[in-house]
């Protein structure tokens, strides 16, 4: 599947390759693979770790 995010000019392919149980996935990103462990997901946004690095994504509201 293709993915465009706002304000970047590119974009990327993304697909689930294996899900591995207990939230753990594989991923493929743009020819890729990365390990992917999903902490925390809710409303407000997400908490994962990729590839062993962790991160935390807010989603933002877009109003037109």
């Amino acid at each position: 599947m293709d993915y465009k995010i706002p304000d970047i000019e590119k974009t990327f392919e993304g697909k689930i390759v294996q899900n591995l149980g207990n939230n753990d996935y594989v991923i493929k990103i743009n020819d890729n693979e990365h390990q992917l462990k999903i902490i925390s997901m809710n409303s407000n946004g997400i908490e994962f770790i990729l590839d062993k690095v962790y991160h935390k994504a807010k989603y933002l509201e877009q109003s037109t």
